[in-house]
C-alpha cells in the first residue's frame, strides 16, 4: 500500500466520528498528536558492535476520538501514523500505521490509563537499486526488488495521559506484540504530545 494511501485510510479511520459527534452532539473528544515511537526495543542491532535499539528517532502522527461507556469508562479509538522512514543502506524505506481501540478509565483531572488492543502495519518499500555493502574487510554488491510488503501484527496496548489542562495532554503507551510467543514476543513505547479539541 503506498503512502497515499496510507494517509487516506488514517484520515477516514477517524475524522468520520468526529464529524458525527460534532453535527449529531454525541459526547466524545476529538484529538490530534505529534510523538515519537522506538519499535522493538532491545531486539534490532543497531551498530556493528552489536549494541541494541533502545531509543530509535520515529515520529509519528495520531487521532483518537475519545467517548462515554456505561461503568464510567470511555471508549478510544485510535489511529497513527509514522513519518517514512530509510534503513541505513536508503533500499528500504519503512512506514507503520496502526489502528487500535482503548478502554480508559479517569482517576482525576490530570490521570487517566487505558488497554486495549489494536491492528500494527509494517509497510516496507525497496527501490529496486543495486546496493553496496560492507562484507568483512570488503565490499559486496546486493540487488534489492522494487517492491511492497506488507506485515500485519495483533498489539495489546496499555498506557496513560498525564493532562495539562483540557486541550493539552502527555500521552505514553507500551504494545505488545506477539503476546503468545515467548521468543517472539517484542515491545514497543511510544510518547506524544497532544491537542484536545471538539466536545470538550
Amino acid at each position: 500500500m503506498k503512502i497515499s494511501q496510507t494517509l487516506l485510510l488514517c484520515i477516514i479511520s477517524i475524522l468520520p466520528l468526529s464529524i458525527l459527534a460534532k453535527d449529531h452532539s454525541i459526547p466524545g473528544e476529538f484529538s490530534l498528536g505529534i510523538g515519537n515511537l522506538t519499535k522493538y526495543v532491545g531486539k534490532i542491532q543497531s551498530d556493528i558492535d552489536g549494541g541494541r535499539n533502545y531509543f530509535a528517532f520515529n515520529p509519528f502522527i495520531r487521532a483518537n476520538f475519545r467517548t462515554d461507556i456505561p461503568w464510567q469508562k470511555a471508549l478510544n479509538i485510535e489511529a497513527g501514523l509514522t513519518i517514512p522512514k530509510s534503513s541505513e543502506d536508503s533500499a528500504v524505506t519503512v512506514t507503520n500505521f496502526w489502528i487500535q481501540a482503548l478502554i480508559e478509565h479517569t482517576f482525576n483531572q490530570h490521570f487517566r490509563i487505558h488497554a486495549g488492543l489494536g491492528i500494527f502495519f509494517t509497510y516496507t518499500a525497496m527501490d529496486g537499486e543495486i546496493q553496496t555493502l560492507g562484507n568483512g574487510m570488503s565490499t559486496q554488491q546486493f540487488y534489492t526488488p522494487e517492491d511492497y510488503q506488507t506485515a500485519i501484527n495483533n498489539i495489546v496496548i496499555v498506557g496513560g495521559d498525564y493532562l495539562f489542562n483540557k486541550s493539552y495532554y502527555l500521552n505514553g503507551q507500551l504494545s505488545v506484540f506477539n503476546i503468545e510467543d515467548g521468543q517472539e514476543r517484542a515491545f514497543s513505547y511510544a510518547l506524544s504530545i497532544n491537542y484536545t479539541f471538539g466536545n470538550k
